[in-house]
């Protein structure tokens, strides 16, 4: 709890400075986030963390990580890190907030389905955030979590042989989560790191990456809650389990790129198009997965846009012969500004 509110009110500013710090930012560049919904391991997912790993920043005498803003991020002013840290707190509650549904006591499986859906709100469908808020907390997710969180805790991978027979102990279907191997060790392990957590192992990994923090591997899990019940706990059964009911648990970054989507599609004014929702989808879809890494990973933070510019950067990075069947759009939707 100490370490929590020091890391809240003092030591957050650090995964800021990391996100600017050049030899960090190349390997962010580099990096390749994993299949969340997969079940099969990435063998260059797996190398890439293997190989490119986390090194300790130059600090100054003053105690902030030695970045060159000019070269870097230019533009960096106190209204990114608002932002970075605006979105960094939210996604730090919905981790609270899934995880906190998950130790819950229930009455009945329809009051742990409706607490679910209050988590998967905050997660999928955030109706009170800007479209460039959600943009926000999906790159802080990238970085912090599916980043630092990963490369950080990568050596708990290599022990993932000896954590399945205790992992599977309460893991339903666990033959399914075992094919995932290293990487899908990696991706459950995110799901429980808060950014105390995540700063705790990364000065760990690069300060003293042989000391014996790391044969404690199992306990650490253990304290986040790792092999803890993960839909809660019901007193009576009424009826109403549903069998896809746990794939609650795993609540992967889609639910941030649904989140994204959701806020495309209350942004713009499709007058009652009907292929509208289907476009926009193709769009974002599109963006997210060809054009993210080059036009928004690394730089959200360093400018401010409308959602019209937003949407509008997100359709000129398709390929000319794709815009070209999206030549109606300006006709039908329409993007309000902020």
């Amino acid at each position: 709890m100490v370490w929590s509110i020091v890391c809240r009110w003092q030591g957050l500013h650090l995964l800021y400075q990391l996100y600017c710090h050049p030899p960090l930012r190349t390997l962010y560049f580099r990096s390749r986030p994993p299949d969340w919904l997969g079940s099969d391991s990435s063998e260059e997912e797996c190398n890439l963390t293997e190989t490119d790993r986390l090194v300790e920043p130059i600090v100054t005498s003053q105690g902030d990580v030695s970045l060159d803003v000019g070269a870097v991020c230019p533009g960096q002013n106190r209204r990114s890190y608002q932002r970075f840290y605006q979105a960094l707190t939210a996604q730090w509650l919905a981790v609270e907030m899934l995880w906190l549904a998950r130790i819950s006591v229930y009455d009945t499986p329809s009051d742990q389905h409706r607490y679910f859906v209050q988590v998967w709100k905050i997660w999928g469908d955030n109706r009170s955030r800007t479209l460039q808020e959600k943009l926000d907390v999906l790159e802080i997710f990238d970085f912090v979590w599916s980043f630092l969180g990963r490369k950080s805790f990568e050596s708990i991978a290599r022990e993932w042989d000896r954590l399945t027979g205790e992992y599977t102990r309460f893991e339903d279907g666990g033959d399914d989560f075992r094919s995932a191997h290293r990487s899908g060790c990696m991706r459950a392990v995110t799901q429980y790191l808060r950014p105390p957590n995540i700063i705790e192992l990364f000065l760990c990994s690069t300060r003293r990456p042989s000391h014996s923090w790391s044969i404690k591997r199992l306990q650490y899990l253990r304290t986040l809650g790792f092999f803890d019940e993960k839909n809660g706990i019901c007193r009576r059964l009424d009826g109403s389990e549903s069998s896809d009911f746990r794939w609650w648990w795993y609540c992967p970054v889609n639910l941030l790129e649904h989140d994204v989507l959701v806020g495309i599609q209350t942004s713009i004014d499709t007058n009652s198009c009907p292929a509208s929702d289907i476009v926009l989808e193709y769009v974002w879809g599109t963006y997210r997965h060809t054009a993210w890494d080059f036009d928004a990973k690394g730089h959200l933070f360093f400018r401010e846009e409308t959602s019209e510019r937003i949407f509008s950067r997100m359709a000129k990075t398709l390929a000319p012969h794709l815009r070209s069947h999206l030549s109606n759009l300006d006709n039908d939707v329409n993007v309000p500004a902020d």
